[in-house]
């Protein structure tokens, strides 16, 4: 009998042939299937225009990633990987993000927590997934945790999350290729074939050095041009706080019960506690139909700021600092807080919105070996240009509706905060 094999077309890796029978029906899973209508960059769509994939796509790339990522290994390298690894290492890699709430990272926080810790109560907890997978599920959920044992599966847990990981590699390429932005350009081949092993753990050849740091420095300039890049940033906070005020409304017995799906209202309640069925029921569009009703809401505070967000009337930077010495001095952040007291309803916070970036693009507590001639050694001890981006990198942005922002810059300056 002919196996069956499932053709998906990506723009990044042409046909993605899928035949092992497990990963199908792991596919085509409610858990998996969900994944459509997560967007992989939250609200980032509102800014660039082609950000609209979702953690599907990157799911069945970094799944990919994990297949090439084994075959260079076993073939180049001499690694013996065992068919039950090889199987757990694929549905890792295709089932690591199924923790994710609605709009991905940017609503984590607010939500359910962590999405790691939600994805291994899916695996221990869903039927459908306890279904499919058998006794491999407690398996893939300690492999993806960290906490298999054996040599084996440290490797693939190196694979699955690490600085060089298959999760990475996909979406730096892909959030790259929607938004459009050149500099996540990364030699995805150059770097997999450097892979190797080193003391059990994954390493690179010192002759991928420059693929790798042609990667790191990628990280970098998506962190600053993408993943940080202002207006998405403001939007998202400002998502984020229409969110925020919701919350406390519903928590309050104040927001009416047709004002979120039974699904938003079970996460509203007990976040990452919520039943799985009920995390399973959720998805992006339960946030923008609630956002269209609270635009509505008796609440002025929370109708404002909803409206803000769909009409993309966005808040303006009203203090950048790229260092400690330099941010806003709290009797500022006290004056503006009473100008908002006076002018809007609500928290001053949720109109004077405080955002604190940390980018660092190379970690050294998670080093990456590379291997060559001599003794191995850490990435950053032979690499200048990883060296310098390794360092933490402080930015504090504040942002104020547009209305508001020429009034407080004239309250500052008077002060003696002005720039």
């Amino acid at each position: 009998m002919r196996r069956r094999v499932k053709y998906f077309q990506d723009p990044l890796y042409g046909q993605i042939a899928v035949a092992d029978r497990m990963l199908l029906g792991l596919i085509d899973s409610r858990a998996v299937q969900r994944l459509r209508h997560i967007r992989q960059l939250g609200v980032s769509y509102l800014t660039f225009l082609g950000a609209e994939h979702s953690r599907f796509s990157h799911s069945l790339g970094a799944m990919t990633l994990m297949e090439r990522a084994l075959q260079h290994l076993e073939q180049e390298e001499g690694l013996k990987v065992s068919a039950a690894g090889r199987e757990l290492a694929l549905a890792a890699a295709l089932l690591h993000d199924i923790g994710h709430c609605a709009f991905s990272h940017t609503l984590e926080k607010e939500l359910i927590g962590h999405h790691e810790r939600m994805g291994a109560r899916l695996l221990r907890e869903d039927p459908e997934l306890k279904a499919l997978l058998g006794a491999k599920g407690p398996k893939l959920a300690s492999l993806m945790e960290g906490r298999l044992p054996g040599a084996e599966a440290r490797l693939i847990h190196d694979l699955l999350s690490s600085q060089l990981d298959v999760d990475r590699l996909d979406y730096l390429v892909r959030d790259a290729h929607y938004t459009g932005v050149n500099s996540g350009s990364v030699d995805l081949g150059r770097i997999i074939a450097s892979f190797t092993v080193s003391q059990g753990r994954l390493a690179v050849k010192e002759r991928g050095i420059l693929a790798v740091e042609e990667y790191f420095l990628a990280r970098y300039f998506m962190y600053w041009k993408v993943y940080y890049h202002k207006t998405s940033r403001a939007l998202e906070l400002l998502f984020k706080a229409v969110v925020r005020r919701a919350q406390a409304l519903w928590k309050a017995g104040q927001l009416p019960a047709d004002g979120v799906t039974p699904a938003l209202a079970a996460l509203f309640d007990r976040g990452g506690d919520a039943p799985v069925a009920a995390f399973l029921d959720h998805d992006d569009s339960d946030l923008m139909v609630a956002v269209k009703r609270w635009a509505a809401a008796s609440d002025p505070a929370l109708a404002q700021l909803a409206d803000r967000f769909l009409r993309r009337r966005k808040v303006r930077l009203l203090w950048e600092a790229e260092s400690f010495a330099d941010d806003l001095p709290k009797k500022a952040r006290d004056l503006v807080h009473a100008y908002f007291r006076r002018r809007h309803p609500g928290e001053p916070q949720d109109w004077m919105i405080e955002d604190r970036l940390t980018a660092k693009p190379y970690d050294v507590k998670d080093p990456v070996w590379v291997v060559g001639a001599g003794p191995r050694q850490e990435l950053s001890a032979r690499s200048k240009i990883v060296r310098d981006i390794a360092r933490r990198q402080l930015h504090a942005r504040y942002y104020v509706p547009q209305e508001d922002l020429g009034a407080l810059q004239a309250l500052l300056k008077r002060a003696g905060h002005g720039r």
